[in-house]
């Protein structure tokens, strides 16, 4: 016999229908995982796994036939809502000095790595010698001390890439040296953009750069090109002068950007989490420090609501939670019920039968 059962009588039918050996099993399992034995939740989540494919799911019209073993209870958890800012830190400034003409390289300065101030000449150049049209053109043209070309630094930097050799010729718009100014380096990180809001330029961001503390700041937000669903955020990073800490090209920089109020999440197994096309999603990342992503991963949780009526709710996956084996998600009120069995697409909207 069948029987729709209001919310309240899910609750108890959950721990009512349980038998007193399964009842036993999941309460020593449940102690161990308190105990933070992961070992155990994965025992708890294959003997659960099991048991629910034993119990298939049956349509009735308007109606999704569950057994009780197909339904959680929602186990809620606090947390602080928050994205990372992340990338490869770069230079802002950094450009290949040129010259519009052939040259000959007369004297070099400078080498590679070697700190310069803005003015600071560099390398003494001359243009490349031609043949004279005629003898007047040759006695007419200015001395070789009045042909030099004094190649200055525009900027304060750090001399990189050097091209130049006493001697060398050198065709017009070759670069001849690279420029780095080395007091502003930046990030782009790209994230998805319903964080936006969230986002204010100028806004202070604590970096970590191998794990030594940096202070960024939030200088631009603009369009990803490669799609509208996502957003380019470009960090500016100032050593400080006095520190130890340097910064160099390709370094890995991240920051924590915490956001809102202390929100409330549920606790949800993976196999209970489905992308758009109901397919489990590839959460293997999360399972390995810090077990959190850059940003709210968008997905799907089956719930059970008040009405008893059978919604696909959009969530946003939180973190990991190693020693339960659960993610927390947003999204998912306590007043619900979790479904952990597979559904189809046609399950959405009707009214779930307990049998």
């Amino acid at each position: 016999m069948r029987a729709v059962y209001c919310l309240p009588y899910f609750f108890a039918l959950l721990v009512g229908c349980q038998d007193v050996g399964s009842a036993d099993v999941a309460e020593h399992l449940d102690n161990k995982i308190d105990n933070r034995d992961e070992s155990a939740a994965t025992k708890r989540d294959q003997l659960l796994q099991d048991d629910i494919a034993e119990h298939p799911v049956h349509f009735d019209g308007d109606e999704v036939i569950l057994d009780s073993i197909h339904l959680s209870s929602v186990k809620m958890s606090r947390y602080q809502p928050s994205f990372s800012l992340q990338g490869i830190i770069a230079p802002i400034q950094r450009i290949n000095l040129v010259q519009p003409i052939d040259i000959t390289v007369a004297n070099v300065l400078v080498k590679s790595g070697d700190a310069v101030k803005k003015g600071d000449t560099l390398a003494h150049l001359q243009p490349l010698s031609i043949d004279a049209a005629n003898e007047d053109e040759e006695r007419n043209s200015p001395s070789e001390d009045e042909q030099i070309i004094m190649l200055t630094a525009p900027f304060g930097g750090a001399v990189d890439n050097l091209h130049l050799n006493t001697g060398m010729t050198i065709k017009a718009n070759t670069p001849l040296l690279t420029l780095v100014d080395e007091s502003k380096y930046q990030f782009i990180s790209r994230l998805p953009a319903y964080l936006k809001p969230h986002l204010k330029i100028g806004k202070t961001v604590d970096i970590s750069v191998d794990d030594a503390p940096f202070s960024g700041q939030i200088a631009r937000v603009t369009e990803s090109p490669e799609s509208f669903s996502t957003i380019d955020v470009s960090v500016e990073i100032s050593p400080k002068k006095d520190s130890a800490n340097r910064l160099t090209s390709g370094q890995f920089a991240k920051g924590i950007v915490e956001y809102g109020q202390i929100s409330v999440g549920a606790l949800v197994p993976e196999f209970a989490i489905v992308d758009d096309d109901l397919s489990t999603l590839d959460l293997i990342k999360l399972h390995t420090p810090p077990h959190k992503p850059q940003a709210p991963i968008a997905a799907n949780v089956w719930v059970v609501k008040q009405d008893a009526s059978l919604t696909l709710s959009r969530v946003h996956i939180i973190e990991y939670l190693p020693e339960s084996r659960r993610f927390l998600v947003s999204g998912i009120t306590e007043d619900s019920l979790i479904v952990l069995a597979e559904l189809p697409m046609k399950a959405d909207g009707k009214r779930v039968v307990v049998d």
